[in-house]
């Protein structure tokens, strides 16, 4: 897993580097964010691949190599400017190594993959990364599948789709700290971008080690940010701040619109204004090839049913809540898995001194934070946009105002500094950690922990098994690294169902408690099969209401 995750990386600076190279940077800066810059190309690749050649994990190596060595022959980079001292250097590399260790650690307290997203995401990813299969509406489209895929390209390498879900998520996300450095630097200098990447490390509210797309999207947002500030020093690189921006909005769509009003934001009230429209409008295009061709595909109807636009209309998982004053200045541990709330009172403390030290180009920050607040209130108005999301969004202004604040303090005092990483630490840290290393809930499609534990001891195994589970969908098999096969039952009795599954060639044939939720058997006859198939069967796991059998 260790080589593959540096594999990765490396083939992101590889897709990056052709880009980002022109740029004048510090050798720190050329590097991390040729790696963001790939990132955010990589949904771009994947698209143009898809009509070339088979979704392969040597596919996109092949796209990076090709890309790097033509960029080394045709183009001189620029001289490198400006370093990044090494004591911010070192203290960078030691948040982003705690924040992945944190998530990490947190993704693998419990052996399931939780809620309904990662489920979901297991099952496309293990499509592709056994049948090669790419858009195939059930499990990716009309939804952009983009996320699944590249998980499914790992898993090709690693063989392990639960570990490769939750280590590769902490790694996208966990990259924003290093991605968001060089973006508030851009804006605020060193100092300030260092305070601003420990407040965002620390703020629960921004991400959780929660497996879903907008874990890539969100991240893509530092990269962006980045590009606006090269931007207004080059209007040249427009090209380039509308590639990197039409990955968010291709990797997930409310990430997307939230980004498209962050970027209107930004244009309405900077220049070179004709530079950034023109960067906006090929984001748009460049999106368009993709989102063009599955509104022709699937329809209006089906696109909107698939990517979520019922949460404009009050259909979304926010449940109603209207916050209160004491939701904003304190982080709570006992919050949302998808979107933690609250900032903690040393970030609220910053962020009001913030507006004493006011920044003076970041009129487009104060208005990013009052429409984000607009927007967590979402649920008073009748039309918003899945207010309990937009937690995520609302940090990333908050961090930057925050760090800024926190670094102008900070220069008047050692003393003043060290209070606050103790405030920040203690008030917002704490709740941090506390979220994102409890045991998550597992979510609503399961009937019973002791179905969720059951079908995870599958796991122990090894991958690839043939599973026949004749009254549970495929994702509870796949969702553990298991082949699930369709296997309906005949007829309710030992010797049948045994003949059925060595007609099938399965590993391991599956009983659970959703045969008598669904109406299928009744408690005694299922009692009864399972009984006379021990005889000529291993049972390999077994809690109340399931069972798991080895066929010989």
């Amino acid at each position: 897993m260790v080589i593959v995750l540096l594999g990765f990386v490396i083939v992101l600076f590889c897709l990056g580097y052709p880009l980002v190279s022109r740029l004048k940077q510090s050798w720190d800066e050329c590097f991390v964010m040729s790696v963001g810059v790939g990132l955010a190309v990589l949904p771009l690749v994947l698209w143009v691949a898809r009509w070339l050649l088979p979704l392969k994990w040597w596919v996109v190596v092949l796209f990076a190599v090709c890309g790097l060595v033509l960029s080394l022959y045709f183009r001189r980079p620029e001289p490198k400017q400006r370093s990044t001292t090494y004591a911010h250097l070192v203290m960078l590399v030691v948040l982003f190594v705690i924040h992945f260790a944190v998530f990490l650690y947190g993704a693998f307290v419990y052996t399931y993959l939780e809620d309904s997203d990662p489920l979901y995401h297991a099952v496309g990813a293990w499509k592709v990364a056994r049948e090669g299969v790419t858009f195939w509406e059930r499990y990716l489209e009309p939804y952009p599948p983009f996320y699944d895929i590249l998980v499914g390209l790992l898993v090709q390498l690693t063989g392990d789709v639960v570990d490769t879900l939750k280590v590769a998520n902490a790694l996208i996300v966990s990259l924003g700290v290093l991605f968001a450095f060089y973006a508030a630097r851009e804006f605020a200098g060193q100092d300030s971008a260092v305070w601003s990447v420990l407040v965002l490390a620390l703020i629960p509210s921004y991400v959780s080690h929660f497996i879903f797309a907008a874990s890539w999207a969100t991240t893509l947002f530092w990269p962006a940010l980045y590009l606006f500030g090269k931007v207004q020093k080059d209007h040249g690189v427009w090209w380039l701040l509308g590639v990197v921006a039409s990955g968010v909005f291709l990797v997930q769509p409310i990430a997307g619109a939230v980004f498209a009003g962050v970027f209107v934001l930004y244009l309405m009230m900077h220049s070179p204004r004709a530079a950034l429209a023109k960067a906006f409008v090929f984001s748009v295009l460049l999106a368009l090839s993709y989102w063009g061709f599955v509104f022709a595909a699937y329809g209006v109807d089906k696109v909107f049913s698939h990517v979520g636009i019922g949460m404009l209309t009050g259909d979304d998982t926010s449940g109603g809540v209207v916050y209160g004053v004491w939701d904003f200045l304190f982080a709570s541990t006992d919050t949302r898995i998808d979107a933690p709330t609250g900032w903690g009172v040393m970030v609220s403390v910053l962020l009001g001194l913030s507006f004493v030290f006011r920044h003076p180009s970041w009129r487009w920050l104060w208005a990013w934070l009052a429409l984000g607040i607009v927007g967590l209130e979402g649920n008073v108005f009748p039309v918003h946009l899945a207010p309990h999301r937009l937690w995520t969004y609302v940090a990333m202004p908050v961090a930057l105002l925050s760090g800024h604040a926190a670094a102008v303090c900070a220069r008047r005092s050692r003393w003043i500094g060290l209070l606050i990483v103790v405030g920040l630490v203690l008030s917002a840290g704490v709740p941090k950690f506390v979220v994102n290393t409890n045991v998550w809930q597992r979510g609503p499609e399961w009937a019973s922990y002791n179905e969720v534990f059951g079908y995870a001891s599958l796991q122990k195994l090894g991958p690839g098994l043939r599973v026949m589970a004749p009254c549970a969908p495929e994702w509870k098999v796949v969702a553990n690294n298991q082949v699930w096969i369709d296997a309906p039952i005949s007829a309710w009795n030992a010797s049948v169902v045994l003949a059925q599954a060595k007609n099938l060639s399965v590993d391991v044939a599956i009983f659970d408690e959703s045969c008598i939720l669904h109406g299928l058997i009744n408690q005694s006859v299922l009692e009864q099969v399972v009984s006379e198939l021990t005889q000529d069967t291993v049972i390999v796991s077994r809690n109340p209401g399931f069972v798991a059998l080895s066929i010989p």
